[in-house]
């Protein structure tokens, strides 16, 4: 998950896993604890209906299109008027976050005896704002839905997650993603080409077909890009400007206004009928959206009360959280994001020879000074030096910490990093392009990282990028990427699920076989032993033997340093005192709003 936040990823087809890996067996461990604040993450409970909620953020969201949708914000807003098959709850208990309960579905699935077939039955009610008292949403709604992740205009940056596992998927993403980026063509080839493992064998059943067992694949379905689509969508190029305008809700919500990078109100949708809902209480009467503030800005609009909340993670101010922490302010919640933000990520496609030495790699991991990035993201309390790829969070109790490039004090050794640096040809430093979010504490961590890696030879050209392209037109654009116009930059990632993860940090970031334009894998990182590993976990028949394949195939990855691992941090969400009911949604990586009532 990107975390402004999470990314297109791959059409080639990967062995899909047999072996219990749901997120329901393992726990979400916070980067710091949350210990000794029974305050944090409560708030009062016990919301009414009616009033409005003012939101307020840095930049525009990602993207509208549910299909498309891949970072925090987009996933909090796209709660609020997309329903998915199956979700999971929004609650600041991370055991209550792990179940994955039906959603626009009628119940669980009805699996197969091989564990390749999921029949699964639309739940009655759930319905489409197209007036006239609303229209039911159908299975060929979200058979249409599924197909429209990988349309060329707007893809999924998470579809590699459904062309390994769905039958005939694969092929059918490989040809949609090669006709023009219209409208027409978009619609023509759906409506032409069948996915064989996508059926819907009447308006209220969905069969889906799977290459073989795949035993996290429910968690595919909780993604907000497995929405339905309606037809009436299909006349507009995806997440197109006219989309954003004629978007057609099945939420609690529906966009009555919205005016590029200024505002977004969203109202009730009059045909969503609470008693089909269980995850959406949809207090307020309407969220208003306010874009285009600072992030001290932010903060004293809610101090103010002329605010309720942030805008999906943007981040309380450094210099407001110890006095916050200190007091149990109860407006101040914490939870963990589960991920790595930021991190640092190479551009292998980079025409600078330099990126492509394995040593200068390395030798970028020995210099950075990270506890200084701890303390510009508020101190040890809400975050800490990180070493690794996968987090915690994302792996359970498999879960083996490591550290390949150690420092003193996580602080940087700029002559392990001198000395390798020579060994690579480069006794003379090297100079590096780094493009860096440009807002929220983008502009410190770049200023802290050049700063950090000066002693070691090694120049950082630093060049800021609006938060909103930073991911999806910027670093996954292949062009951008082979221009040179960046080197190394620093991405924030979370895992897709809470729990046995691995593949939701493995499919996107790092599977060279999936790379394309648009590609979270931003580097174009690609190791055929590292993919033969991952294959064998997600094939593996046993939780043991999975765990050994990714701890091989993590070790293999940080020798070959695509990254640079920061830190792991906790999420700070600051609210105003009209705020009741705060619940945590992981997957937006802040407050719930379907949840959030106001007094």
């Amino acid at each position: 998950m990107f975390l402004n936040r999470r990314r297109i990823c791959g059409l080639a087809v990967a062995a899909s896993s047999a072996m219990a890996l749901a997120a329901c067996g393992g726990s979400s461990t916070p980067a710091t604890g949350s210990q000794g604040f029974s305050n944090f993450n409560q708030g009062p409970q016990g919301g009414t209906k009616g009033g409005v909620l003012k939101v307020v953020g840095e930049g525009d969201l990602g993207n509208y299109d549910p299909q498309a949708v891949y970072d925090t914000n987009s996933f909090q807003v796209a709660r609020t008027y997309a329903r998915q098959l199956y979700s999971n709850p929004s609650d600041n208990d991370a055991s209550k976050r792990l179940a994955i309960v039906p959603d626009a579905a009628a119940g669980q699935p009805k699996v197969s005896d091989d564990h390749k077939s999921y029949t699964i039955t639309i739940r009655k009610g759930v319905k489409w704002n197209t007036g006239n008292g609303g229209r039911q949403v159908t299975a060929q709604d979200f058979v249409r839905g599924l197909k429209m992740m990988c349309n060329p205009a707007a893809p999924f940056g998470g579809v590699g997650y459904f062309t390994d596992s769905i039958v005939g998927f694969a092929d059918f993403c490989t040809g949609l993603m090669k006709v023009d980026a219209d409208a027409a063509a978009i619609q023509a080839y759906v409506q032409d080409h069948q996915v064989s493992g996508l059926r819907a064998t009447d308006d209220k059943t969905l069969v889906i077909t799977l290459l073989q067992p795949t035993s996290d694949f429910m968690h595919f379905l909780t993604l907000t890009a497995a929405s339905a689509r309606p037809v009436e969508e299909m006349q507009y190029v995806p997440d197109s400007p006219d989309y954003r305008q004629h978007l057609i809700s099945d939420g609690p919500y529906q966009i009555t206004s919205y005016t590029a990078d200024r505002s977004l109100t969203l109202q009730r949708n009059p045909v969503w009928e609470a008693s089909t809902d269980s995850l959406r209480a949809a207090y307020v009467n309407e969220i208003d959206i306010t874009m285009g503030a600072s992030q001290e800005g932010i903060q004293q609009q809610i101090e103010a009360g002329t605010a309720d909340v942030a805008l999906g993670n943007e981040p309380v101010p450094t210099a407001a959280l110890p006095g916050l922490i200190r007091s149990g302010d109860p407006q101040l919640h914490l939870n963990p994001t589960g991920g790595n933000n930021p991190y640092l990520v190479f551009n292998l496609l980079s025409p600078n020879a330099a990126v492509g030495n394995v040593k200068v790699r390395q030798a970028l991991n020995y210099a950075v000074d990270k506890s200084a990035i701890v303390q510009l993201l508020g101190g040890p309390r809400l975050a800490q030096p990180y070493n690794q790829i996968f987090t915690p969070s994302a792996v359970g109790a498999g879960y083996k910490a490591i550290d390949p490039y150690p420092t003193k004090n996580d602080a940087g050794d700029a002559a392990k990093a001198r000395e390798l640096l020579k060994d690579a040809g480069y006794p003379n430093g090297v100079t590096l392009k780094f493009s860096y979010r440009a807002s929220g504490n983008g502009p410190k961590i770049a200023a802290a990282l050049q700063q950090s890696v000066k002693a070691a030879g090694i120049t950082l050209k630093l060049k800021p990028v609006p938060n909103r392209d930073y991911g999806d037109n910027y670093l996954a654009k292949t062009a951008i990427a082979k221009s040179g116009d960046w080197d190394i930059a620093e991405p924030g990632w979370g895992p897709d699920w809470e729990g046995a993860a691995e593949r939701s940090y493995f499919t996107p970031l790092l599977d060279g076989r999936t790379y394309q334009d648009g590609s979270y894998n931003f580097g174009d990182y690609n190791n055929d032993a590292v993919n033969a590993l991952a294959d064998k976990a997600f094939a593996a028949t046993s939780a043991d033997d999975a765990t050994k394949y990714w701890q091989q195939a993590e070790a293999l990855m940080m020798a070959d340093a695509p990254w640079v691992p920061l830190v792991i941090n906790e999420q700070a969400s600051f609210v105003s005192k009209r705020v009741k009911n705060f619940e945590y949604s992981f997957i937006a990586n802040g407050p719930d709003f379907t949840q959030i009532a106001v007094q």
